[in-house]
């Protein structure tokens, strides 16, 4: 089974995370996503991802030094698109990844 697990530490990466991945990956929503997560289409939410993404850098833009919010972790974006990046070429190997949020 090829499963990717992908996490996040405020409500900046949340949003990313939510507007990519429906609630069936999230172990919050889906306890059984943890052992036994559904597969994902990251070839066909490419677009989706990239835009969420760019959201992301322009909300860590607006929300730097407000008080009410954790700080980003330095590198998250780049971490999501590596680790989406796997899922992609899993996919376009011919593999079945399936991803799960905790």
């Amino acid at each position: 089974m090829d499963v990717i697990s992908i996490g996040y530490a405020n409500t900046l990466e949340a949003k990313v995370l939510e507007d990519v991945f429906p609630k069936a990956h999230w172990v919050m929503e889906n306890p059984d996503s943890d052992r036994n997560p559904p597969e994902f289409d990251f070839v066909g939410n490419a677009g989706q991802a990239g835009k969420a993404i760019r959201e992301y850098v322009e909300r860590v833009k607006t929300y730097a030094g407000d008080s009410n919010h954790a700080p980003p972790i330095p590198c998250w974006e780049r971490d999501f698109l590596k680790t989406y990046g796997v899922g992609e070429r899993l996919q376009k190997l011919g593999l079945h990844p399936k991803i799960s949020i905790a």
